[in-house]
């Protein structure tokens, strides 16, 4: 027997004119609010213990940041049960997306650098 669940979570950032993730050019800015960006989740657990954790994000990629915070967040959330080798992070590759969501300079070239606020926004849609 299994408990399955689903949620869809907006990606709530503020349109503050950076650049967009993923095109490379700093001219694409983000100045309004496009389509929404969500997160998408499914759980899976048995009856027995262990959960299955899948999420997509509307973002570019994932990135180490995104993936360990949001790790984090859900073994708080979760606790005993949640393990590190069945959650499953992916993402729809969006190029209109937020951009500072990870520690690597590369993704970050064309955005102010990191953005604390992007990567926050993305970990509450997530979890």
């Amino acid at each position: 027997m299994y408990d399955i669940g689903w949620a869809r979570s907006e990606i709530a950032v503020e349109a503050r004119g950076y650049a967009m993730n993923g095109y490379g050019m700093a001219h694409h800015r983000a100045t309004q609010p496009g389509s929404a960006l969500y997160a998408r989740s499914l759980v899976i657990r048995e009856a027995t213990g262990g959960s299955v954790v899948i999420c997509c994000v509307d973002m570019a990629m994932v990135t180490h940041a995104m993936r360990d915070k949001a790790r984090q967040r859900l073994a708080e959330v979760i606790g005993d049960e949640f393990s590190d080798e069945s959650f499953v992070l992916t993402c729809t590759h969006s190029h209109s997306t937020p951009g500072g969501c990870g520690y690597e300079a590369l993704y970050n070239f064309v955005t102010p650098g990191f953005v604390p606020e992007h990567l926050d926004a993305v970990i509450d849609a997530v979890t």
